[in-house]
């Protein structure tokens, strides 16, 4: 098991603009994190059964990505790679849309514990030789999606650059990040409501802690134009004591105006979680 207190951890700032801990464990030390402890017992992050309403929220939140990735981009349902599936919710979401799905993960005891029926669409090994062979077969994807993947991969550069080989010239890529360098977020830490300066501070499930600006100079390193970055959480606004269906509501509105709010939410800092749609800039050749 990987220990490290949290009053010793030390982050450094990336070029980019994001911070990674230092030191990053072995790739040896997090394949048997994810295979032994992670998806074997309860996390903080992970449970071994969830109720039904946990799990309807679970396929919404991904549902809402997909709705907001269909009218960002319009095409027919077709092949989507989930890097990182893990329990297989992004699996079973995409899959319900008539999407072509396969999944990549350490593990299959994940997916075979939530959607067992998914499971056999998954490719198990390390992420970065895997998304290597996929490309040396010249295997490619019309989606790529990242859910809170980014953050927990020891090397996010190799990754991105696996991934840019695996997209279509026409693909979108999904991230869903922690905002941890969001401005909320530093405006509570300077007055010392909150104790540590990212949010979603976890290791050793978080190496790399990204805002939103970070996101972006990493996604452009590697060929990847953005096409919105917004926040996708849901809140609880409610009247008089009852919820007010605040995404009910915004279903019935006009999705330039929905997508310009959930973009201003994600610019002023102030979800928790961050979603980012990623076009492919330039051609392979020219890359």
């Amino acid at each position: 098991m990987i220990e490290y207190p949290y009053d010793s951890l030390h982050v450094v700032r990336t070029p980019e603009g994001f911070y990674r801990v230092d030191p990053i464990p072995s790739e040896e030390e997090l394949a048997e994190y994810y295979k032994e402890e992670y998806y074997k017992k309860n996390h903080a992050n992970y449970k071994q059964e969830y109720t039904e309403e946990k799990i309807e929220s679970f396929i919404n939140k991904i549902k809402k990505r997909i709705w907001v990735l269909k009218n960002i981009f319009p095409f027919e349902p077709t092949t989507c790679l989930d890097v990182a599936c893990g329990e297989g919710w992004g699996l079973r979401a995409f899959g319900d849309e008539g999407w072509d799905v396969t999944g990549l993960d350490f593990s299959t005891d994940a997916c075979v514990v939530h959607n067992p029926e998914y499971a056999e669409k998954i490719i198990t090994g390390n992420l970065y030789d895997t998304l290597d062979d996929l490309a040396g077969r010249g295997e490619k994807y019309q989606v790529l999606n990242l859910d809170n993947v980014l953050e927990h991969v020891s090397d996010p550069y190799r990754l991105l650059a696996g991934c840019r080989g695996v997209i279509e010239q026409s693909g979108v890529m999904v991230i869903e990040i922690p905002n941890s360098d969001s401005k909320h977020w530093e405006y509570l830490f300077n007055r010392g409501v909150i104790e540590w300066r990212f949010a979603c501070m976890a290791y050793p499930d978080h190496l790399s802690y990204f805002g939103i600006d970070s996101l972006r100079n990493i996604c452009d390193l590697y060929g990847f134009q953005e096409a919105a970055i917004v926040d996708l959480m849901s809140y609880d606004l409610r009247i008089n004591g009852r919820p007010a269906h605040m995404d009910d509501y915004l279903d019935t509105c006009s999705f330039k105006k929905v997508l310009k709010y959930f973009a201003s939410m994600a610019d002023l800092g102030l979800g928790g979680e961050i979603v980012g749609y990623w076009g492919v800039k330039y051609a392979d050749t020219e890359n």
